[in-house]
């Protein structure tokens, strides 16, 4: 998987414009989120796309999400919902209350699915939005 996870991202990088995934170092990033994320992907011939998210802050119920990547042939087929949906569903389970993500002020796009699946901006920083979404049954 770690090979699959480095290829789309350097993919991304290649054909999007993205803040934050052009300042990554793939291999570095992956390293990161297969020893401290939980990953759910999606395969279809190839890693098609993934959800990553931080769901270790027991003591205070809060998740992070740290990315949604879905390959540019794949998008508007409900994948990114069905792995939002399913990180979700694992949060539930798990007790977490709060799950919070960082989206950048121009990604439109990002911004209108995450508030379409009830994420509200919660503070406006530099470059970029926090927004949360509280997790109910």
């Amino acid at each position: 998987m770690k090979k699959d996870l480095i290829n789309i991202i350097k993919n991304y990088q290649f054909t999007e414009k993205s803040n934050f995934l052009s300042k990554i170092i793939p291999e570095t990033y992956t390293e990161k989120i297969l020893k401290k994320a939980m990953i759910i992907t999606y395969y279809d011939q190839g890693l098609k796309g993934f959800i990553a998210f931080y769901a270790n802050n027991f003591h205070d119920k809060i998740a992070f999400l740290s990315l949604i990547l879905i390959d540019a042939r794949y998008r508007g087929k409900g994948i990114s919902d069905n792995l939002l949906a399913a990180s979700i569903k694992i949060l539930l389970k798990n007790g977490f209350e709060k799950y919070f993500l960082e989206v950048d002020k121009e990604n439109l796009k990002a911004i209108h699915f995450y508030k379409k699946h009830g994420f509200k901006i919660v503070e406006i920083k530099n470059n970029y939005y926090l927004m949360m979404l509280k997790i109910q049954i």
